[in-house]
């Protein structure tokens, strides 16, 4: 059985039907990680 699901904000909460799994759900800002992959394309393209 799963303890916790983790996701990221491109899955909105209000998506997941109410109870236990929605309980369980745990959301993760995208932000960070999206930032850091467009800086390192721009530093990589040069």
């Amino acid at each position: 059985m799963l303890t916790s699901v983790v996701v990221t904000d491109s899955v909105a909460p209000w998506r997941v039907p109410d109870g236990p799994f929605l309980d369980r759900l745990t959301v993760l800002d995208s932000t960070p990680l999206i930032a850091e992959a467009i800086k390192h394309m721009h530093v990589s393209t040069g």
